[in-house]
């Protein structure tokens, strides 16, 4: 099925080249058939990486290649592949590389005749993993809380309604001006400093806040903007 493409497969596979996911197929015999645009793209920027550890890898000669060419002991692969009857997904290291896979066994009948390899550089993930450890730890020790852009409570943690004196329900949704003075929330300083927030500025100060009731609370406090742009571009 994956040697020689009959006219309708070659026409499924200008289709997948078309796809921004990053697809390998191998054969039955583990021996790499097609790579779509995206999946060349990925390859080619991490080759000098990829050589590093895998001094046979080459992106020119990689389509006939077998996929042992990943890996230093492909025993284990090869065995687990043997044995896949349904979606497998995994994580490899290739030097400073990590990719996440999803390998789907092609079936026709009760053969196995082939994989499809979807690729992801595991980079963002695990970065955003890091990232959200660190939030974690920050919040067993800190009181924190998110905005929008806008000024709206998204979330915040027990340590911080703990200082204010609310429960999140009562100021999930509420603006940040529920925290502040009511001069001090008309005034241009304040409108300036959601201004600033939103430009990416960060904010870091002795803040006057008011919790519930009007209790009085002075904190040592940074506004910090998370930025959306991705990692890369």
């Amino acid at each position: 099925m994956f040697g020689l493409f009959s006219g309708a497969d070659k026409a499924k596979l200008s289709a997948i080249d078309m796809v921004s996911a990053n697809i390998m197929i191998a054969d039955e015999k583990l021996n790499i058939t097609y790579l779509n645009a995206a999946t060349r793209e990925l390859l080619k920027e991490a080759e000098s990486d990829l050589k590093k550890e895998l001094p046979r890898f080459s992106m020119s000669t990689l389509v006939g290649s077998n996929i042992d060419i990943f890996h230093k002991n492909p025993s284990h692969q090869r065995n687990m592949l043997a044995a896949l009857k349904t979606q497998h997904k995994a994580t490899i290291s290739v030097g400073q590389r990590v990719f996440d896979l999803i390998v789907t066994p092609l079936a026709d009948g009760p053969k196995i005749s082939g994989f499809v390899v979807e690729w992801a550089d595991a980079k963002v993930r695990l970065m955003n993993v890091d990232y959200q450890g660190q939030i974690e730890a920050l919040g067993r020790v800190q009181a924190v809380i998110e905005f929008t852009p806008a000024g709206e409570v998204l979330k915040a943690n027990q340590n911080f309604c703990d200082v204010l004196g609310y429960r999140l329900e009562e100021i999930a949704g509420q603006h940040h001006s529920m925290f502040v003075d009511k001069a001090y929330a008309a005034s241009p300083d304040y409108q300036q400093f959601w201004e600033q927030l939103r430009s990416g500025k960060f904010q870091a100060a002795e803040f006057v806040r008011h919790g519930k009731g009007g209790k009085r609370v002075v904190i040592n406090a940074s506004y910090n903007p998370i930025s959306t742009k991705r990692v890369g571009s």
